[in-house]
């Protein structure tokens, strides 16, 4: 997942699934707070709510797909 600030401020995403061979998925909706990390990708009926760690680098929470929840701990790393 790649996270980009967009000209107005707000926040947009692409999302690579190599199971599913697919790449840069794009995530319209993403929603960051101080302790809050959220998107929803309408076309896969999917969504991630999470909380943030006090560092900002890791948001634990939710992945909903298709009426199924799983936990998914999402982890910033740097660039290759």
């Amino acid at each position: 997942m790649r996270v980009f600030k967009k000209d107005d401020g707000g926040l947009t995403a692409k999302l690579d699934s190599p199971d599913q061979g697919a790449s840069d998925m794009p995530i319209p909706s993403v929603t960051m707070t101080d302790t809050k990390f959220s998107f929803e990708m309408p076309a896969i009926n999917a969504s991630f709510q999470g909380t943030l760690n006090q560092q900002k680098t890791e948001a634990a929470g939710d992945w909903s797909q298709m009426g199924n929840t799983f936990p998914l701990t999402l982890k910033k790393v740097e660039k290759p």
